[in-house]
């Protein structure tokens, strides 16, 4: 069985090597003038782009200090490559032809690839489209109206799991999401959702390249007014983009409570005692309670409250501020809120009953289950225990002195003691089509001397068995 598993361990990896390797290299270019300016591996798959794409000052090379490169090219019908110097100090410059002199190198791709040359020309540069491999594309999913991942959608994206695009010159198909977030800056007053999909290629190259955001603006109608400013602060306008102006202080003021108490004695004698309690709300607006006391000659208590709340300071209505008696009526009105009930647990095993948050609920059933199920009686947990008691019950059936059978050592084969055996023989399999032959030969004269390795342990061990029985009788 082992034998078989090697030789298919080896037959797969020599499958990936011939996978991995599916194409021959191609001619890239270097410019002698830019090219002194690059690595020796940066060369291009044209002399256009080995002209257009240099960097790198000029000066030392063909112009005297302090003249760099500016940026930007161009060859004309000659192949001539023409690049746009410029004077460090002086900011002049202009355009010099530095001739058409371009040095070639067989590559496998644009980032410098070496062929592999002791393989043949078809295989001696990795297959960029080779099926199977997967990285992630970032594409936008949709447009919210607020930073936080749970706002409403503007605009929303099918998810383009199914499908596939042209990226990097290969076909890939998208098979999942990996991961999304939602941008904090606004773009045209709305959030951008993006997600980071898992695509694979599918062994088939493309031209071009796809963009999987190409008309993926964010809506052109302006969004809800309560996201355009944040809070203590008034939109006055929009700019050319959509992104509301907005003027104020967007930190909202602080709670503050001011108290201010009167008493006032009537004509009957009673006394009449008036507090004003004034809160600042966090959205600008102020509440005003008003508690009215009195007491009477004769002892007599009476009271009464009144409360009302003012407008924000844009002139739209205030909202109080939460308290204990909001959330208590918050609670009558929706009852089956988690945040409105009481958790509850009763029952053990398979019958637990649970009340309150379902992922809770869910875990607890799940930790009871696993703990039952630990400690339920079974064969095995029975034969351990009375193990561990001294009372094994196939202890009758263990070797002992008195029951041990007595081998004669000449008896054993020694046949092939440090002799005998033979090699692997190579062999050979049909891989596509294609005869490959593995090897083992070649590594025959390594699993010899590991052979006597083996041997020389087994020699060992079985010296300290005998010597430890021999000594003990």
């Amino acid at each position: 069985m082992m034998r078989w598993l090697c030789v298919l361990s080896l037959g797969l990896i020599a499958l990936a090597q011939q996978e991995a390797f599916a194409a021959a290299p191609k001619t890239y270019y270097r410019h002698s003038t830019v090219g002194t300016w690059k690595p020796d591996s940066q060369y291009y798959p044209t002399k256009e782009m080995a002209c257009m794409t240099g960097s790198g000052a000029l000066a030392g090379i063909k112009y005297s200090d302090p003249w760099q490169f500016s940026g930007g090219g161009s060859v004309d019908g000659s192949l001539n490559c023409h690049l746009n110097v410029r004077n460090a100090q002086t900011g002049q410059g202009g355009t010099y032809n530095v001739g058409s002199a371009y040095s070639t190198a067989p590559r496998c791709d644009p980032g410098g690839t070496l062929p592999d040359t002791s393989k043949p020309l078809n295989e001696q540069c990795p297959d960029k489209c080779q099926k199977g491999q997967r990285s992630n594309i970032s594409v936008i999913t949709g447009w919210r109206t607020g930073p936080e991942a749970g706002a409403a959608y503007a605009k929303e994206y099918d998810s383009p799991v199914g499908g596939s695009i042209c990226t990097t010159g290969c076909i890939a198909n998208f098979v999942d999401v990996s991961a999304c977030a939602v941008l904090q800056s606004p773009e045209g007053g709305y959030y951008r959702e993006q997600c980071d999909f898992v695509v694979e290629k599918s062994g088939s190259e493309c031209s071009g390249q796809q963009d999987p955001n190409e008309g993926k603006a964010p809506p052109t109608e302006p969004p809800p007014e309560k996201n355009r400013c944040p809070l203590g602060t008034k939109q006055t306008g929009i700019d050319s983009d959509g992104i509301p102006i907005c003027t104020g202080d967007p930190k909202p003021p602080p709670e503050t409570k001011t108290t201010n108490t009167t008493k006032t004695t009537n004509p009957d004698g009673s006394v009449t005692e008036t507090t004003t309690e004034t809160t600042t709300n966090s959205d600008g607006s102020t509440t005003t309670k008003t508690t009215t006391r009195t007491t009477g000659t004769d002892g007599t208590v009476t009271q009464s409250e009144n409360t009302s709340t003012g407008n924000r300071p844009d002139g739209k209505p205030g909202t109080q501020n939460s308290t204990d008696k909001d959330r208590q009526d918050l609670c009558k009105m929706n009852p089956t809120l988690t945040i409105c009930r009481n958790s509850q647990v009763s029952g053990a095993c398979e019958n637990v009953s649970c009340e309150g948050d379902a992922i809770q609920c869910a875990m607890y059933r799940q930790m009871q289950k696993q703990y039952c199920e630990d400690r339920a009686d079974s064969a095995i947990k029975t034969l351990g225990e009375q193990i561990l008691n001294g009372n094994d019950p196939q202890a009758g059936t263990l070797p002992t002195r008195a029951n041990a059978e007595q081998i004669p050592l000449a008896s054993l084969d020694q046949a092939g003691f440090l002799g005998g055996g033979s090699c692997f023989k190579d062999k050979q399999i049909s891989v596509m089509g294609k005869a490959v032959t593995i090897p083992f030969s070649a590594a025959c004269e390594y699993l010899v001397a590991f052979r006597y390795v083996i041997m020389v342990i087994a020699l060992l061990v079985s010296f300290r068995l005998l010597g430890g029985v021999i000594l003990r009788s």
